[in-house]
C-alpha cells in the first residue's frame, strides 16, 4: 500500500486510493492540473505508511462495551483458543479512579476478577501525596502526584513480572501543571512507550495540547510502539463538533496515533461522552479493545490487548517496512520533492503515463529520504 495525505483539509478524500490520484493529476479525467502539480512539493504534509506486503493491521474496529470481567475473560479466551501458536500480548487498561487511596481494596478485587493479568493499569486522578501507601499484590506503582493542590495525579500499576523503566527524559518535558507520566515496557522484540495523561476540566485545551505535542514529538523519534492513555476531558464522540475534539484528533493523527475507544466512557442522566481514550500507533496488531461497566468511579475502565508477534519468525516470511510522521523525515522529503525536476510529469499529456511517472518519482524520493 502507498498512501499520501496532500492537504489536511481534504484528509477524508485523500484516504481513498481511488479518488486521491484524480485529485493529484486529473481534471474531469482529461488534463493535468498544472497549478496543483507545481505546488505539490510544498503541500506534502504527511506520509502514512508504506508496506511491502498486503498484511495491514486495522485499528478502526469499534470498541465493545462489556458488562463485567467475566465477559472480557470469555472473549479473551476465544481469541487465544483460535490460534495454534499463541503470541504474547501487551495488555493495558486505564481508569480515572478519583481518589486511589479510598478505593485501593476495590481496585484489587476488580483486577482479581480477570483470568489474565494486565501488564499495565494506567491511573488518572489518583489524588495522592508523597506519603500515600497504595500497594497492590503482584503490581508495582509508579507515577507523579499533583503539586501544590489536592486532586489530579497520574501513574501506572505495572505487573511485577513485566520489565520496564521510567522515562525520565519524557517526564521532564512540559511545565509542572502538565499532568503526564511515561514508562517504557521492555520486550525482546520491540519496546513500548506508555504515556498516561490527565487534563483537568479547567485547563486550557490549547495549552494542554501544546504540552502533549512536545512529548509525542520526542517519543515518535524512537520508532517504538506508542500507547497514550488518559482522561483528556475532550469529548471524542462523533456527535461532538467542538474544535477541541478536532485539535486533539489532528494532533494524534500527525504522530500516526489512532483512538481505540468509540463508545461512552462516562455517562450521566443528561449526557454521554467519550473523554477517556487509548491512542496507539500501528506497530502492534490490535486484538481487542473495549469499555467495562464498573462502579469504581464515575468513569468506566477502558482497555486494549495487542499481539506481540515473534520478530524472529516474521509474518508469513514477508518483509515489511513502515514509516511514520517524524518531522525531520517530512522536512527532508519536502526538500527533496522541491528540488526534483517535475518537467517530465508536467509536460506529459498522456494521463496514465503522467500518473505513473509521478508515482515512480515520488517513490524514488520517498525511499531515499524517509529513513
Amino acid at each position: 500500500m502507498f498512501r499520501v495525505c496532500i492537504d489536511s483539509s481534504n484528509a477524508a478524500v485523500m484516504k481513498d486510493p481511488e479518488i486521491m490520484p484524480k485529485i493529484l493529476l486529473f481534471v474531469n479525467g482529461a488534463s493535468i492540473r498544472r497549478n496543483l502539480m507545481r505546488s505539490m512539493p510544498k503541500m506534502v504534509s504527511a506520509i502514512f505508511d508504506y508496506q511491502l506486503d498486503n498484511n495491514e493491521e486495522h485499528l478502526s474496529q469499534n470498541s465493545t462495551m462489556f458488562d463485567d470481567a467475566k465477559s472480557v475473560n470469555a472473549t479473551y479466551h476465544s481469541i487465544i483458543s483460535d490460534k495454534i501458536n499463541v503470541c504474547p500480548m501487551l495488555k493495558v487498561m486505564h481508569l480515572n479512579i478519583r481518589n486511589l487511596i479510598n478505593k485501593i481494596d476495590e481496585l484489587h478485587d476488580f483486577l482479581s476478577n480477570f483470568s489474565f493479568k494486565f501488564d499495565v493499569v494506567a491511573m488518572s486522578e489518583t489524588w495522592l501525596n508523597d506519603e500515600s501507601s497504595i500497594e497492590i499484590d503482584e503490581y508495582q506503582f509508579v507515577g507523579r502526584n499533583r503539586c501544590g493542590k489536592r486532586g489530579g495525579g497520574v501513574g501506572f500499576y505495572v505487573e511485577t513480572g513485566c520489565l520496564f523503566k521510567i522515562r525520565k527524559d519524557l517526564n521532564a518535558i512540559g511545565c509542572k501543571k502538565f499532568e503526564m507520566f511515561s514508562i517504557e515496557i521492555i520486550r525482546k522484540n520491540k519496546n513500548s512507550i506508555l504515556i498516561v495523561s490527565y487534563r483537568p476540566p479547567f485547563q486550557n485545551p490549547n495549552y494542554y495540547l501544546d504540552q502533549l505535542e512536545q512529548v509525542l514529538h520526542a517519543a515518535s523519534k524512537e520508532n517504538k510502539f506508542i500507547c497514550l492513555l488518559g482522561d483528556f476531558n475532550i469529548n471524542l464522540s462523533s456527535a461532538n463538533e467542538d474544535s477541541n475534539r478536532t485539535n486533539l484528533l489532528n494532533l494524534a493523527s500527525s504522530y500516526n496515533l489512532s483512538p481505540l475507544i468509540t463508545i461512552p466512557t462516562r455517562t450521566s442522566i443528561n449526557k454521554q461522552s467519550v473523554i477517556d481514550n487509548i491512542f496507539v500507533n500501528r506497530l502492534k496488531p490490535l486484538k481487542l479493545s473495549g469499555v467495562l461497566l464498573c462502579d469504581l468511579s464515575d468513569h468506566f475502565p477502558i482497555f486494549a490487548l495487542f499481539e506481540e508477534a515473534d520478530k524472529s519468525n516474521g509474518v508469513n516470511g514477508s518483509t515489511k517496512m513502515k514509516f511514520s510522521f517524524l518531522a525531520d523525515r517530512l522536512h527532508r522529503l519536502n526538500e527533496c520533492l522541491q528540488s526534483l525536476d517535475w518537467c517530465q510529469v508536467l509536460e506529459c499529456f498522456d494521463t496514465d503515463m503522467g500518473f505513473e511517472l509521478l508515482i515512480k518519482n515520488f517513490e524514488l524520493v520517498f525511499m531515499m529520504s524517509a529513513f
